[in-house]
């Protein structure tokens, strides 16, 4: 899942949004993501419009609407190689008289709040065991998901700890907010890291 705030307090019975399916978009270099699907909890079992901000490298925000009745997913199949990876989504019931979409320009307000508040972080995802040539076990790092608060560009390192006490780096420089697809396989390495997250300056 990508990174997204509601903007509004929200209780068990209003409807839920999120983005389920997100990928890098291969047509692009550096940044570009392309949205496949979400999916609706509506605990209600009505009809729920749902309408997603979505942030550009320019920190700018589109707003897409959709809707669906009751729970389950929405496709969205939006790209754009300017997409940072970061959005908001609000959804409320089609007949919620009382709703009321935020504008782009209170997205941005909000949105600069909170980049101002946090910080770019990346979290492994994904970790797989299995075994090695010498009848011994090690640790594959997968995919880690990479959060940018201001859409930015941000530098990782990966530090991995070594069989013998040593300590290998990994570098990346990740654009936006996504996933990090790492693939790190070695018998040499314990499955032990640490990792640091800055914003780029390159």
């Amino acid at each position: 899942m990508l990174f997204c705030l509601p903007l509004f307090a929200q209780d068990d019975e209003k409807p839920r949004f999120r983005v389920t399916d997100a990928v890098s978009d291969p047509q692009c270099s550096d940044y570009g993501t392309k949205f496949e699907r979400g999916y609706v909890t509506a605990p209600k079992n009505k009809w729920v419009n749902v309408m997603i901000y979505f942030q550009k490298k320019d920190g700018t925000f589109i707003n897409r609407f959709f809707s669906r009745e009751g729970t389950g997913f929405i496709e969205l199949n939006l790209s754009d190689c300017s997409f940072t990876g970061n959005y908001y989504a609000y959804a409320c019931y089609a007949s919620d008289n009382a709703c009321k979409f935020p504008s782009k320009e209170q997205v941005v307000s909000r949105h600069k709040e909170i980049q101002e508040t946090k910080q770019p972080s990346c979290k492994i995802t994904r970790t797989i065991q299995f075994k090695c040539e010498d009848g011994g076990s090690s640790t594959l790092l997968e995919s880690a998901f990479v959060y940018s608060p201001t859409g930015g560009a941000v530098d990782i390192t990966i530090f991995l700890e070594k069989k013998n006490g040593d300590w290998r780096k990994k570098h990346y420089t990740f654009y936006g907010t996504g996933l990090l697809i790492l693939n790190i396989k070695d018998c040499d390495l314990t499955g032990k890291y640490k990792i640091t997250v800055n914003y780029s300056t390159h």
